[in-house]
């Protein structure tokens, strides 16, 4: 698959309305980086030479101004620009793309910098994996839903986890994580699906790192009871001006909340069903 890059300039006080507006439109492949005229740069990476129109119209709608500034294959883009530095996830755990650790007594995740999500820098992650880091993983049955990286779910099977799936809707996702779990030793079923549609379950451990509006939807799916009857439900990625929307749901859902982390405006709940 080749890739073409947009650019563009996004004022201060529309970045986070851009934000939102593609979460909207289910499109995560983009960056952004301040600037120091108080403005952001906004870079887009789109599948084949065109972005989709939702998005277009979004950027358009909060005047980013696109240009094309490169293209190519998702190992050309990422070469030496994705952020390869080690991450910190949570006490103890780290990120480590370019392998330059030692453990230490650390469990340390080598990830190669890639397109997917999960690269340990977006707070969503780093929330996510520090919830994790308070539960009791070994022979847990996983779900990582919405996968990314696999970074979530990879962390469960090195803790003991006795299987785990990764799902995702996006291809440089699936492969991405298929490399992760054959660097690290371990296995774990990869495939596409599209929410809860092509899920087999049960599963007592369920980790989804989305958007407010897709965890919404999966809390009011009555398949959710069938591939998750007991255990503990990891959410990550909810914007916080829909934390109580997505706590009542938990609620309906016959969920009790235990924790719940926050960092910008992001936030990450620790539900349990019994």
């Amino acid at each position: 698959m080749r890739y073409t890059v947009f650019q563009g300039i996004c004022a201060d006080g529309h970045l986070h309305d851009l934000g939102e507006d593609l979460a909207t439109a289910d499109f995560t492949a983009y960056a952004t980086s301040s600037r120091s005229d108080g403005r952001h740069d906004v870079q887009l990476y789109a599948e084949g030479s065109a972005l989709p129109a939702a998005v277009a119209s979004a950027c358009a709608l909060h005047g980013v101004s696109l240009t094309v500034c490169g293209g190519g294959t998702a190992e050309e883009l990422v070469r030496g620009y994705l952020p390869d530095d080690p991450v910190e996830l949570a006490p103890g755990v780290w990120i480590d793309p370019l392998g330059t650790l030692q453990a230490d007594g650390r469990l340390i995740l080598r990830l190669p910098p890639s397109l997917a999500f999960g690269d340990g820098h977006h707070p969503s992650t780093r929330m996510a994996a520090g919830l994790l880091a308070e539960l009791p993983l070994a022979r847990r049955r996983v779900i990582d839903l919405g996968c990314g990286t696999g970074a979530l779910g990879l962390i469960a099977l090195l803790r003991g986890a006795a299987a785990a799936d990764f799902t995702d809707i996006d291809p440089a996702s699936l492969d991405a994580t298929r490399r992760a779990l054959a660097d690290h030793g371990v296995t774990g079923r990869v495939f596409h699906a599209d929410l809860l549609t092509g899920l087999s379950g049960p599963y007592d451990l369920f980790i989804a790192n989305l958007y407010a509006d897709l965890v919404l939807e999966i809390l009011a799916d009555p398949r959710l009871t069938g591939l998750w009857p007991t255990g503990d439900m990891v959410l990550s990625g909810i914007h916080v001006r829909h934390r109580e929307a997505v706590i009542a749901a938990l609620d309906v859902a016959g969920c009790r909340l235990v924790a719940q982390r926050e960092e910008a405006w992001w936030c990450a709940l620790h539900a349990l069903r019994s």
